[in-house]
């Protein structure tokens, strides 16, 4: 999001990183370790004067350490993010992982400050938290090539064939049976780790796989060998997508957010849950994400959407804390892209319009039940629903978001809910 600021502002990015950070924090308690072979102390025990590597402190000593100077040099933390630290005066930010700090925006009195960590460099971003960063005049591209090309070593993939989807269309995966799973544990091989590893890329910079990962990580206590010749197809698709880029630039100066929700609904042929999925975009340029199995069972598929939607509310309103506090943008509502009818029309409808055209008569012969229902005004098997609904016609009608109807072909979260077909992961990938 501060790429926002480096087009508007034409501003430095540039990469801090501390050497031995732990060292440079100060401990608070008394710590002793035995003396090491090889230092000529006559003594048995040696007191820590600094933080030290391994200490369950150490971490938080040197984000106290950290913080403290960047607060020193007119910086404040952002209350929407621990890591984020903003400066008003010079229009810049920094957001930094352990030793690990990116500042955008001048750099000169920064890196003048910054020596005071010795041993320290700065240069132009080249690697962040593990991607390739690429910048050019106008944008910076993101990917993890090194993540993927690794990863098909590890599985003795790289030379494998490649896939145009990361799973089979319309594929229903089911738990493994005892043989299967046997004949799996035979391969020794480290279900775990490659789904790990791929979560990690699903989550930094290919959406596209996200629901594959989804799907397969529920497998990992018990995979079997259906699990895993699946695993090697996201493999081989990665392979086959492995320069396949994460764009941040501004497409569209006055598209300030705009989120796609979408749901499956009771397709998991074990318990029928249905999967969610979203889509956040800032400035046309995707920067959130997130494909998830739905806790509960949803009984028609207004009711799964309804769920996505709501949990990307959630997510645009923290993004919405982040634009006022790093450009001062006071949004107001922010659109919410669905292809569901029926969820629009519930929206927009007064409680009144609601009650009559989905209240049903029940005729029942049991006055405390009937009592109950009187008195609580909904079914507690339901109310969560009704909280939903009306939770969100609540903030359409206080202008805090604003929910749009769009065809399927351009609801581009699709392919975030089920295995999908090529066309589907295309529309997202383009």
């Amino acid at each position: 999001m501060l790429q926002g600021d480096y087009h508007n502002e034409n501003l430095n990015v540039l990469q801090f990183d501390v050497q031995g950070a732990f060292l440079h924090a100060p401990l608070t308690e008394d710590v002793f370790i035995i003396t090491p072979k090889g230092v000529n102390q006559p003594t048995t025990y040696l007191k820590l004067k600094k933080s030290f590597y391994g200490l369950k402190q150490s971490p938080k000593n040197w984000y106290k350490t950290l913080t403290a100077w960047l607060h020193s040099i007119g910086f404040h933390a952002s209350s929407s993010d621990p890591c984020l630290y903003l400066c008003d005066k010079n229009i810049s930010g920094v957001f930094f992982h352990v030793d690990n700090l990116i500042l955008m925006g001048p750099g000169n009195n920064f890196k003048k400050e910054f020596e005071r960590f010795s041993n320290s460099s700065c240069h132009a971003p080249n690697t962040i938290l593990g991607m390739k960063f690429d910048q050019e005049k106008d944008k910076i591209k993101l990917s993890l090539p090194n993540h993927i090309q690794h990863g098909l070593e590890e599985l003795g993939l790289e030379d494998c064939k490649t896939s145009t989807t990361p799973l089979t269309p319309n594929l229903k995966l089911r738990d493994a049976t005892d043989i299967d799973h046997s004949r799996f544990k035979k391969l020794n091989i480290k279900y775990r780790s490659a789904i790990g590893l791929l979560n990690h890329i699903a989550l930094l910079t290919q959406p596209d796989i996200s629901f594959a990962v989804s799907s397969l990580a529920r497998f990992s206590i018990k995979p079997g060998m259906t699990h895993w010749h699946k695993v090697k197809k996201v493999w081989q698709y990665l392979k086959k997508t492995i320069d396949l880029k994460i764009t941040l630039h501004i497409k569209d100066p006055n598209q300030l957010l705009q989120i796609f929700s979408d749901a499956s609904w009771g397709d998991d042929p074990q318990d029928r849950t249905s999967q969610s999925g979203y889509l956040c975009f800032l400035f046309g340029s995707l920067i959130s994400w997130n494909s998830c199995k739905q806790r509960s069972i949803t009984y028609s598929s207004t009711e799964a959407e309804l769920n996505p939607l709501v949990k990307s509310f959630h997510e645009g309103i923290w993004i919405k804390a982040l634009l006022a506090e790093m450009w001062n943008i006071q949004m107001t509502a922010y659109n919410h892209l669905i292809d569901n009818p029926d969820l629009l029309e519930r929206l927009m409808m007064t409680d009144e319009d609601f009650k009559k055209k989905y209240s049903n008569e029940h005729l029942i012969d049991n006055k405390g039940l009937d009592d109950k229902v009187k008195r609580f005004g909904s079914n507690p098997k339901t109310r969560h629903i009704d909280l939903k609904t009306k939770g969100l016609r609540k903030e359409v009608k206080h202008q805090n978001m604003r929910v749009t109807l769009i065809g399927t072909q351009y609801m581009v979260a699709d392919s975030l809910t089920k295995a999908a077909a090529k066309n589907s992961i295309l529309n997202l990938v383009q």
